[in-house]
Formats: C-alpha cells, structure tokens, sequence
C-alpha cells in the first residue's frame, strides 16, 4: 500500500475530545498521515456553558497557498465543524488542491438531536449545502441529513422516509452517503447509501457521547483510504465506536463533556487496519 495523506480541516478544541483532537490521532491510527488545518481554536467544545474562541478564518487560505511550494499532494480531504465564514474558503482550498484521483469526504457537523449547533441559522445550512455539492462521500446524522433536504425536524423518520432523503442529497447517485443517529429499539442504525441502501446495525449502549460522529467520520476516511471498502469502513467505525463507548462507560466518563475515551480502542484499530499496509 502506497503511502496516504489526509488534509483535514476543522475547528480545534483543545478541551473535549472531538474535531482535530479526534481526526489527528484516529487517522494516524489507521496508518495514513493526518495534516490539519484549524479552521478556528478553542478552549473547550460548545458543549460546555462557555468557551474562548480563536477566529482562524483569514489564516486558512494564506496556509494552503504556503504549501504550493512544496508541491504536496494529499488523497483525500475532509472537512469538519466549520463557521460560516470558513465555508467559502474551505471550497477555495477544495477547488485548488483537488486532484483526479482525490477523495472528499463532507461532514456536515452543524446540529445533532433536532437542534442547530449553537450560532448556526438557515444561512449556515445553505452554506454546507453548497459545500456538499464538492463531496463524494457525505456523512451526515439524521437531524443534519433532515436539514440538508428541507425536512421537518422529529424524532423518528420512517424507512420510507429515510430513503426519500437519503436519494434527495445524493444528487442523482452521484455522492455516496453514510447516514448516522438512526436508533431502532435496542440498535444504532448506520445507513450506506450507494445507488442502493444498505443497513448495518450495532447494540445500543445508551448515554450521549460528545464528538462521537467525528470519531466515526475520521475513522471513515482513514480506513477506507487502506481498504477502499465503504462497507469494511463502516464496520470498522462502528465497532471501534462501539469499544470506545464501553470504554467511557467502564470508567464512568462523563461523554457530553469530555467526549469518548478512543485511546483504548486504538490498538484495535491500528491492529484491524495493518494488514492492508505494507508497513
């Protein structure tokens, strides 16, 4: 397996377990090289009462025009939580390091059970909805995904519905989609849509787990770039979230805080992840 490298940006949160503090080790864990671009900084994630804010948003592009002189070349991007002021130039950096043979990953990250992220509006959804219009894997949860198609906002959606939505963002099959938050009785459903729809299902352990979906988008994008299997990526980001929350849980973490403990989860990761790399 050749080399792999993935330009991710998004925020930092320097307290909490989720964005870049996720992806920069979770996807060196599936041994592809993590290049970071903070989209912002922050003391602590918006889950918290209160939080300092670091704007990096004029920094972004004068960073990615620096690598120009290096001639660097990077499999795939993926982007993250973004304010509405990085959108532009996230699609600015996305036009111009694209090559043929580059993967763009989009997750939405703007809302989770039913509510907007704290400061997004209508405006920022229509931002992230032109963004997706870049992408060839989109992994949004079902609040996102219920946004993204102009959806009423409720707690369940029915197959039928799903598969309405689901079709809706694909753009004509165009983008693969791999839809999240889905729970039916005792099960987290995930939902790969790939012209057809295909349903892979884990226990539910219960709790809510801050950062959880950066962990299973990061986990996407590095073991996919290694097998180039959506479906064996799938498997892999559920049963290491799976082992993540048990691990949180054991050691009586508070999730919506401090996130998932993931550390633990690692060796197996790495461990799954090795037999596709010549390393």
């Amino acid at each position: 397996m050749a080399h792999k490298r993935v330009l991710t940006i998004q925020d930092y949160s320097s307290m909490g377990r989720c964005s870049l503090t996720t992806a920069l080790p979770i996807i060196s864990s599936c041994l592809v090289e993590c290049v970071g671009l903070p989209s912002c900084i922050l003391s602590n994630h918006t889950q918290f009462k209160k939080w300092e804010l670091c704007d990096l948003t004029s920094y972004m592009v004068p960073f990615v025009n620096m690598w120009d002189n290096y001639n660097h070349h990077f499999d795939a991007i993926y982007t993250g939580y973004l304010l509405d002021s990085q959108i532009d130039n996230t699609a600015t950096i996305i036009k111009k390091l694209k090559e043929n043979n580059t993967l763009i990953v989009i997750d939405p990250a703007m809302a989770d059970n039913g509510v907007l992220y704290p400061g997004f509006t209508k405006e920022h959804i229509k931002k992230v909805k032109e963004l997706i219009s870049l992408g060839d894997i989109i992994i949004p949860n079902i609040s996102e995904l219920a946004f993204l198609t102009d959806n009423n906002i409720k707690d369940n959606y029915s197959p039928d519905e799903i598969s309405s939505m689901l079709s809706s963002l694909s753009s004509n099959n165009q983008k693969k989609i791999i839809l999240t938050g889905v729970k039916e009785e005792k099960y987290n459903m995930t939902y790969l849509y790939d012209k057809k729809i295909t349903i892979f299902k884990n226990k539910n352990l219960g709790g809510k787990y801050h950062g959880s979906g950066d962990l299973f988008a990061s986990i996407i994008v590095g073991s996919y770039l290694q097998t180039n299997n959506l479906n064996k990526s799938i498997k892999f980001a559920m049963k290491t979230t799976y082992k993540s929350i048990k691990y949180t849980i054991k050691e009586n973490l508070d999730g919506v805080i401090y996130g998932l403990n993931f550390e633990q989860a690692i060796p197996y990761l790495s461990r799954k992840l090795k037999r596709y790399s010549k390393i």
